[in-house]
């Protein structure tokens, strides 16, 4: 079975894969309009970002609020990558890159601004929770400093029994010990869990099940010491695969070759508040 593995960025303990743009989160950050999507054949596909941003200006998003006009965002935020019309009126599509604190990586997020028909802001929204939280982070780099963002990956086929979202014993022993260390490392993190499929099945099955599977390991987190407030649960079903495979027919190989897709990813970030 021939495997090909996409690269996008490498941030401290894992690869964070970005196929065919800044896939969202599930059910996309607000239902209307969907961000713009890269689509790319594998033959053409090379190693490396598939989309490219400009320096986010963190004073300039500051300014983004409703009621604004669009000379008003143009002066805070520059250009869009991308206009488009949707039911009528102007939306505004921006890349920027958000930096890792204390690293040379970034994240290639997509903002979007809305306009109503008399050319105002109307609405705005970062597509990834995770970029929108990096967002607070680079505007409070001015007072605050931020420690760091680590991702880690567990394979959904050591925490779950095959098409379940209940976690195994031994995906229990997983979770304590993550927490565990997690709780030696951080002072205040924010846990973003991501859950992830492969591309076998209905794409709205898997989707389901990436989000009940993202629920189960918050779940074990919160009876491990976290609370509410420090967790967060997405699904993104199939839409962010770290491998391809060739085939269509659930075979044993296929199955096998697609194993690093069947994923939960746990993304931390240090807010840098020391009281809990």
């Amino acid at each position: 079975m021939n495997r090909i593995t996409l690269y996008s960025f490498v941030v401290l303990l894992s690869v964070c894969i970005n196929v065919g743009g800044a896939v969202a989160f599930a059910g996309e950050r607000g239902d209307a309009p969907l961000f713009p999507d890269l689509e790319v054949s594998l033959v053409d596909m090379e190693e490396g970002l598939l989309r490219y941003g400009r320096s986010a200006d963190p004073l300039g998003l500051e300014q983004i609020s409703e009621g604004l006009t669009r000379d008003e965002v143009r002066d805070a935020i520059g250009e869009p990558a991308d206009r488009r019309q949707v039911a009528g009126n102007p939306v505004w599509f921006y890349d920027f890159n958000l930096p890792f604190p204390r690293s040379d990586d970034v994240v290639v997020c997509q903002y979007k601004v809305q306009f109503d028909h008399w050319g105002r802001v109307s609405g705005y929204q970062w597509r990834r929770l995770l970029c929108e939280i990096m967002a607070e982070n680079l505007a409070r780099e001015r007072t605050v400093e931020v420690e760091r963002v680590v991702y880690r990956t567990l394979s959904t086929d050591v925490l779950f029994d095959f098409d379940s979202a209940v976690l195994r014993a031994e995906g229990q022993d997983t979770i304590r010990e993550v927490a565990a260390g997690l709780q030696k490392e951080f002072i205040d993190p924010l846990v973003v869990i991501v859950g992830h499929t492969d591309r076998i099945g209905d794409p709205g099955y898997n989707q389901r099940l990436s989000e009940r599977r993202a629920d189960a390991v918050m779940d074990a987190l919160l009876k491990n010491g976290f609370s509410r407030r420090d967790v967060v649960a997405q699904g993104r079903g199939e839409a962010e695969p770290v491998v391809f495979c060739e085939g269509d027919r659930a075979t044993p190989a296929l199955i096998a070759c697609l194993s690093p897709n069947r994923r939960v990813e746990v993304q931390v970030l240090e807010r840098g508040n020391d009281e809990r």
